[in-house]
């Protein structure tokens, strides 16, 4: 195998890992991560070492283990500058980010945002600003956040490997917020994402489903039957694919929208959904779960 040969087999099969989680297939998933462990031994594709990492760390945040998703994180970013992968830093900073915001912390890395932003302006790390603001209880500047993007800062916005991350953390900030303007203009952009599983890079980080994200715009705009039905969508997926981490936040979101929604029977539903996330969360140390909670008096 030439030099390089081994990023190009084995990203192609990463690839494969990030298509069954957008599919809900978590057992393919961990088929596919042990089929590439097998490479490593029985092809020598060192490169391998470094998907797999990144693969452990994400999904220690699935199963909404904090503590090892950040050690393993780590190790994903010592194995990674070991064998020279160029975007490695890009990829620590993403699951980094993601655990910090699972955390209830992500402002903690305001700085660090800001750092990448300018060293990489090909990718648009400033649209997680808004959210981790929100989560931080600095909430004009995160609707100042929103209504520059919305004024033209997210007109080029493409539709890569971070896509579904960011709209995710745009329609979770602009629910927080009661920004209906940028949830408009996410709701536009997640139809064609309902039911499925939002991934950024190859798996390194995960963001629920384009159902919830939907589910939150919708909510946003008031739409609270929709909102309901399009969270009880993503909360069964979740479970589908053992996702304890998105399970607790979707939970968390679909008691928010019970709260709001004032109906006969929801604040005996609001109560039950909120116990049912805390029971995750809790344990877990899930801030950002516990958060979302508190701002409805759950």
């Amino acid at each position: 195998m030439e030099a390089g040969d081994g990023w190009i087999v084995t990203g192609a099969q990463a690839w494969k890992v990030a298509d069954h989680y957008a599919r809900s297939d978590r057992d393919a998933l961990e088929q596919e991560v042990v089929a590439m462990r097998g490479q490593i031994h029985a092809a020598r594709v060192t490169e391998a070492n470094y998907y797999v990492a990144l693969f452990d760390a994400s999904l220690a945040l699935e199963d909404a283990r904090l503590e090892v998703a950040e050690q393993l994180t780590q190790r994903a970013l010592e194995v990674g500058t070991a064998l020279g992968d160029p975007i490695v830093q890009n990829q620590y900073g993403a699951q980094l980010l993601a655990v910090r915001i699972a955390q209830g912390r992500g402002v903690e890395l305001e700085p660090v945002i800001e750092m990448i932003a300018a060293a990489e302006p090909g990718i648009p790390w400033r649209l997680t600003l808004p959210a981790v603001l929100a989560d931080a209880g600095r909430a004009q500047e995160a609707a100042d956040e929103l209504d520059r993007l919305m004024d033209g800062g997210i007109r080029d916005l493409k539709q890569d490997g971070n896509y579904q991350v960011f709209l995710l953390l745009l329609s979770s900030a602009a629910h927080v917020l009661r920004h209906e303007r940028t949830a408009g203009w996410a709701r536009d952009r997640l139809r064609p994402y309902r039911g499925v599983r939002f991934t950024g890079g190859v798996f390194a980080v995960t963001a629920g489903t384009g159902s919830a994200a939907l589910g939150l715009a919708e909510a946003t705009l008031g739409r609270f039957d929709d909102a309901e039905a399009l969270l009880l969508e993503a909360l069964d997926s979740d479970r589908r694919v053992r996702s304890r981490y998105w399970e607790a936040r979707t939970g968390s979101w679909l008691a928010g929208v019970y709260a709001l929604r004032g109906a006969v029977g929801d604040a005996e539903r609001a109560a039950e959904t909120a116990a049912l996330a805390r029971l995750i969360a809790e344990p877990a140390g899930l801030g950002s779960v516990l958060l979302h909670l508190g701002r409805h008096g759950l």
